[in-house]
């Protein structure tokens, strides 16, 4: 048994027996945790932004969930309106903040188009079983094996080994229709999916805040209110443009319609973590100042036509900061819901398969990055394949999307169509309704770990053939051009008030 003075207070926890609560990963000591679920309505509402502010209590767990459903037109002419394949419900977010005391911690511009390339990296597997149910994200991929009842099928008959097509699979078998006499196969979404039936998803926090995926706020330990605001894309059709933003629609009625967000399902689910008091205590006592050191996107964003996009040197920014990498996308401002994945794509160069050989091209882009005075690479890129591998090293993660959705190469997508749309496009040379080509995202590691000096970072790209050689499309088609920076940024959490600046 310890001898102890008379009178003396019980010491607490030395520091070093303090575990570090805010990191996310195992807390190295056995302990008793409670978890309190609040679910938070909005403070301020509205078809333009919706505001929640948190209760300073716990520690916010980064897969908290914020609610969202949107209501279909009053005429039901749009009944089999669906959100966007590729980003899901994120199709109804233009900009998320999060704020502590006023002070803008994160902020990410046109977050559907960000949502739409991080989305690449979900298995086909993970979309199928799980995010088609919680964000509506469902590109989910499969073999498509030849069916001997179906007699447009080259060669017919049944196979067990040979795939005709690769292309969409959500679990659902194919419903078969008869067009011309013709037995053709059209996938259906499940009925939860459709807008008609105003379905329910969820998005985590650390989807819209890229600072909540290494930690967890400790709201315990502030002093400053904790605001979170999420402005929505527009309810209504741009100008110039192919109705809503916010779903995606597979026949020709209800187009141009209004889609509302649900006041009343727009939530904040909030998981608040509590350890034991003495620890919580010992921990506030121990860390009187702390220091966070975190990622944010900062986007850059042009308009140009498709004869501008043939060669063009952009400078994008990221001015005296730290910059982890750069990912760049092209996607057409003409396409709207009468797509699978309405604008959240990026198109690849054009290609042309038919006519005389010396007519068959497939289109190429030629990149690199300047920054502090030199190249990234000593030698341009310009093979579709590398392309794809930088992706990956960039992102240190593979992307779930074939060679034909990613660079246009290629005739292994499926003709079958999905809601009324065909996956491998309209049959028209620019395939702009499908996955074609729809996938064709840059990434650039910036593998230095230097700050950028004041000149900034330069993109250089040429898409050889963004042009009008096709008869359905225009060197005049308006085309929206978006570079995402992702900097570092340092916050400190002192006595309860946090400040924020640039690493």
């Amino acid at each position: 048994m310890m001898d102890t003075q008379p009178g003396a207070a019980p010491s607490g926890p030395a520091p070093s027996q303090i575990p570090d609560l805010i990191r996310i990963g195992a807390v190295p000591t056995s302990t008793a945790i409670d978890v309190e679920t609040t679910i938070l309505e909005p403070t301020s509402f509205s078809q333009n932004e919706v505001t929640f502010i948190l209760q300073n209590k716990g520690l916010l767990h980064s897969n908290s969930k914020i609610t969202l459903s949107v209501t279909p037109p009053a005429d039901g002419s749009a009944s089999n309106a669906f959100f966007p394949l590729g980003c899901g419900v994120n199709s109804l977010i233009r900009r998320a903040v999060l704020r502590v005391g006023g002070k803008e911690v994160c902020s990410t511009e046109d977050m559907a188009h960000l949502a739409g390339y991080t989305s690449t990296f979900i298995s086909s597997e993970n979309n199928r079983q799980r995010e088609q149910v919680l964000t509506a994200r469902c590109m989910a991929h499969d073999l498509y094996y030849q069916n001997g009842s179906f007699t447009d099928r080259a060669g017919g008959g049944e196979s067990d080994t040979g795939a005709s097509y690769y292309g969409f699979n959500n679990g659902k078998e194919p419903l078969h229709v008869s067009v011309s006499g013709t037995e053709k196969d059209n996938y259906k979404l499940y009925p939860y999916q459709f807008i008609k039936h105003e379905p329910v998803f969820q998005l985590n926090l650390s989807d819209l805040f890229p600072a909540l995926r290494t930690i967890q706020l400790p709201l315990f330990m502030m002093k400053e209110q904790v605001q979170l605001q999420i402005f929505w894309t527009n309810a209504t059709a741009d100008v110039g443009t192919a109705g809503s933003r916010r779903v995606s629609l597979g026949h020709a009625a209800g187009h141009g319609d209004t889609y509302n967000i649900i006041q009343d399902q727009c939530k904040l689910i909030a998981d608040h973590i509590y350890y034991p008091q003495d620890m919580m205590e010992a921990y506030r006592a121990q860390n009187q100042v702390m220091n966070f050191t975190y990622s944010d996107f900062e986007m850059s964003k042009r308009t140009l036509t498709r004869a501008q996009a043939k060669n063009q040197v952009w400078n994008i920014g990221g001015n005296s900061k730290i910059v982890n990498k750069v990912v760049t996308m092209v996607s057409s401002a003409s396409e709207g819901e009468g797509s699978l994945l309405n604008r959240y794509h990026a198109l690849a160069p054009n290609r042309q398969y038919t006519g005389a050989a010396a007519d068959r091209y497939n289109g190429s882009l030629r990149t690199n990055i300047k920054y502090n005075n030199e190249f990234l690479y000593p030698v341009d890129r310009d093979l579709n394949a590398v392309h794809f591998s930088d992706v990956i090293q960039t992102e240190g993660a593979p992307m779930f999307c074939s060679r034909q959705e990613y660079s246009f190469e290629g005739d292994t997508l499926t003709p079958s169509k999905l809601e009324e749309l065909r996956q491998n496009g309209s049959g028209a040379a620019d395939f702009r309704d499908g996955f074609s080509g729809r996938f064709f995202y840059q990434a650039y590691r910036l593998n230095k770990g230097e700050r950028v000096n004041t000149r900034g970072i330069e993109v250089y790209q040429d898409y050889s053939s963004q042009d009008g050689t096709n008869a359905d499309l225009n060197e005049n088609d308006p085309l929206e051009w978006r570079a995402y920076l992702e900097v570092i940024k340092f916050a400190q959490l002192q006595d309860g008030i946090m400040t924020v600046k640039f690493a």
